[in-house]
């Protein structure tokens, strides 16, 4: 089961406009501007298999050649 964390970091790292307005509610205008570039280039977010084993991630973030486990 993801927990809220999990489920937050996942929309802001897909892009969701929601979710990256949740998350920078308390910041400044630069700060809200410079989170909200993610939603013109999204990652795709996908829970990564095995996870929740130790030593592995839960989810794989990945864009363009960029790849990390979170």
């Amino acid at each position: 089961m993801a927990s809220q964390y999990e489920r937050e970091l996942r929309a802001v790292l897909a892009g969701i406009p929601k979710g990256v307005e949740a998350v920078t509610r308390s910041c400044d205008t630069i700060t809200k501007a410079r989170a909200m570039q993610v939603v013109k280039r999204p990652f795709l977010v996908v829970r990564a298999a095995g996870s929740g084993m130790e030593g592995s991630g839960d989810l794989l973030a990945l864009r363009g050649d960029i790849c990390f486990p979170i």
